[in-house]
């Protein structure tokens, strides 16, 4: 099919019309398949619209040719002939990954090393796999041969790959970041921290995996991810911590890494209210950092929650939103080398938030919790041997007397405080940001902060479109082995994105590269399965373009190169 532009004789305008060949006879004839309308107008609605119509008459060719294979290949396997379909997207992710000369790094650190198998086509493999088919080390190895590539390994030697991969985690965070530095012009002024964890589908614990309630409320042993990224969303580096490790205490040691290894001279942390430690900010302090840390208004001091309420000096940016912006002088708790505590005097200078859905949905969760205590209120005998922490702090407890001279019945009545429900209903929608860097204005303050959100979706990539947990390893150095694949297809991921002009998300990306397949429907022809325009744009950036439907094997070996 393709678009076809005739010149009318009465309105002088160019009309578009869909056009289909077909065979009659000996003889190649056209069809009208559908009539668009005048060029000229359409062009005033959408100026790309002949390009966008051409892409569209394309995708309806290969559909219909999708079709036709379809039944080539139900013929094919009725006469019990296979079919070999090879998938060719895993050849653009090898070539983002050898831009990474992680080859000459992994040749160079294992000199003398005794292993029969290639470290770096195993770590080229699985970054592959966690992209094109994310599962199981199991089920990557089963499934190679789907693979346009052809890898010669086994699965005892990805097993013990991991093992190693990991002894060497330092230098390759240090050969990327050094890459990184060089070819993307990386700047560690200012950095991204988070945490998170994850879990494991056995039960079994180690000095790694502790049970701890998970982000996702499962109840399996867990692990916990410290991440770092940059301003412009490429992870840096990450450290694994035991699952039972509270994540303000996983700062101070990922911090001296990044220091130290990666030659951070001095920078401007950002990260969440779970960070947010006395602890902390003094350490960041002592080494002449910055901070930009978020942090609840309920629990502030009371200078704060007053400053927050009054109305004066708040900037209405919409009815939704305000913020203001105060300098402060606060004490810090910390820690000292005994373990005992002492304060710092802190200068910050504050940027205080309210949103009206942030308000929303505090209310919301406010009222669910509520509602979940009214089993208490009509039982008050539940409440015995209760802490009143979490929900419970909402219910106060009243002890009645009845009397008729004398005591003959005494009982507790429970009800909700009112107290306490108004004062945290005026700070619904409240938030804070802090930081040490006061010659910073508001809105760069807001911007840097800004940024927190990127390293949460990478979390959510790395869980979700690369799978990297549920885990079914058992050995600690496999785990730390496993997340280090994870680390490098995360950043191998958003290269692929940054080299498209961060005009599609990963999981669009993703799901061309898996889309991007090829069948064999005689000896030595493919056919190319599907056509999109985000296939067509990763082809134009990061290899060739493959513009043919029926390609030669020797020719889709040159354009694969």
């Amino acid at each position: 099919m393709f678009i076809k532009q005739s010149k009318s004789k009465t309105s002088n305008k160019t009309q578009l019309y869909l056009v289909e060949g077909y065979r009659d006879g000996k003889t190649i004839k056209h069809r009208t398949i559908k009539k668009y309308g005048a060029l000229e107008d359409l062009i005033l609605k959408d100026p790309d619209i002949l390009n966008k119509l051409k892409i569209e008459a394309k995708r309806l060719t290969l559909e219909k040719e999708e079709n036709i294979i379809s039944l080539i290949l139900d013929l094919n396997q009725n006469n019990e002939q296979s079919t070999d379909i090879k998938n060719i997207g895993s050849s653009f992710i090898e070539k983002v990954f050898e831009s990474l000369d992680l080859k000459s790094l992994i040749s160079e650190v294992t000199v003398g090393d005794k292993f029969k198998y290639d470290l770096y086509e195993i770590l080229s493999f699985l970054v592959t796999m966690r992209i094109i088919k994310p599962a199981s080390k199991l089920d990557n190895y089963l499934n190679k041969q789907f693979l346009y590539k052809d890898y010669d390994l086994s699965l005892d030697d990805i097993y013990r790959s991991l093992d190693k991969l990991f002894s060497y985690k330092e230098e390759i965070i240090k050969h990327l970041d050094d890459h990184m530095v060089k070819y993307y012009h990386r700047d560690k002024t200012v950095v991204y921290y988070d945490v998170t964890n994850y879990y494991f589908e056995s039960n079994v614990t180690s000095d790694l995996r502790q049970t701890r309630p998970s982000k996702e409320n499962v109840k399996h042993p867990i692990v916990t991810m410290g991440l770092y990224i940059d301003e412009h969303n490429f992870p840096i580096t990450y450290d694994m911590f035991k699952g039972n490790t509270h994540d303000s205490k996983t700062f101070i040691p990922s911090f001296n890494k990044i220091k130290d290894d990666l030659n951070v001279k001095k920078c401007i942390v950002v990260a969440d209210k779970g960070i947010n430690g006395g602890n902390n900010i003094k350490h960041l302090i002592d080494h002449g950092h910055g901070y930009i840390f978020s942090s609840k208004i309920r629990g502030a001091s009371q200078k704060i929650i007053d400053l927050t309420l009054e109305e004066k000096d708040y900037i209405k940016l919409s009815e939704q939103f305000k913020y203001k912006e105060a300098t402060i002088k606060r004490k810090v708790i910390y820690d000292n080398e005994m373990g005992r505590p002492k304060s710092i005097e802190v200068e910050e200078k504050i940027v205080i938030f309210y949103s009206k859905n942030y308000a929303d949905k505090a209310k919301h969760e406010r009222d669910k919790v509520l509602e979940s205590l009214e089993i208490y209120i009509n039982n008050p005998k539940l409440l015995k041997g209760k802490t009143k922490q979490g929900r419970l702090k909402y219910l106060k407890q009243q002890e009645i007397n009845e009397t008729t001279g004398e005591i003959i019945e005494s009982k507790f009545i429970v009800s909700k405080d009112m107290s306490k429900i108004q004062k945290d209903e005026s700070l619904d929608g409240f938030y804070m940001i802090s930081t040490n860097q006061i010659d910073l204005s508001a809105s760069e303050i807001i911007s840097k902060y800004r940024g927190l959100w990127q390293i949460e979706k990478s979390f959510r990539i790395i869980k979700s479109e690369l799978e990297g947990r549920p885990i079914y390893l058992e050995k600690d150095e496999r785990i730390q082995g496993h997340f280090l694949t994870c680390f490098i297809t995360l950043l191998v991921s958003r290269i692929i994105e940054k080299k498209l002009e961060n005009k599609y998300s990963i999981d669009k990306i993703q799901n061309a590269l898996q889309d991007m397949n090829v069948v064999e429907i005689e000896n030595g022809i493919y056919k190319l399965l599907k056509y999109t325009q985000v296939q067509i744009d990763i082809q134009k950036t990061i290899g060739n373009l493959i513009d043919k439907t029926y390609i030669k094997k020797e020719h889709l070996n040159q354009l694969l190169k």
